[in-house]
């Protein structure tokens, strides 16, 4: 008998904890204390002993491939924003920035005090005053 048919609980959990191997220690030895206490109850569940080799193929088939698994739990379980990702979107926005700035009207004036925009041309067409009050008085109301 091979190694793997004699402990395929233990195979199926060295192969999963090679999947994890990014996350921190404390979330690995989480996750494989989880997915151990999981795989022997599965098999007491299934009225056999855990010790049953059968019994370990059979759950092991019920989960699923350890590649599979593993990848699940290190996307579940990774830090949602670490420093290198962090690092890495400020990259992006600072590229971007460079890559619009070109195109952004020349309208903006940034000083050390505030950013202003002074107007160049009119936004709104030339209308009188009288023209703009009768638009605005035929405009729906929302009652906000």
């Amino acid at each position: 008998m091979s190694d793997h048919d004699r402990r395929p609980f233990d195979e199926y959990l060295s192969q999963v904890q090679r999947h994890i191997v990014r996350l921190p220690a404390a979330d690995q030895a989480r996750i494989i204390a989880e997915l151990r206490a999981h795989l022997y109850d599965a098999a007491a569940d299934a009225g056999r002993t855990p010790e049953d080799l059968a019994t370990q193929q059979a759950v092991i088939a019920a989960l699923g491939p350890s590649r599979r698994f593993g990848r699940a739990m290190a996307r579940a379980y990774r830090p949602a924003l670490t420093p290198r990702r962090l690092a890495l979107l400020f990259l992006h926005l600072a590229r971007a920035l460079v890559a619009t700035a070109p195109r952004l009207p020349h309208c903006f004036s940034v000083s050390w005090r505030s950013i202003s925009c002074r107007r160049r041309a009119p936004i709104l067409p030339s209308r009188s005053v009288a023209a703009w009050s009768t638009l605005a008085r035929r405009m729906p109301t929302t009652g906000i």
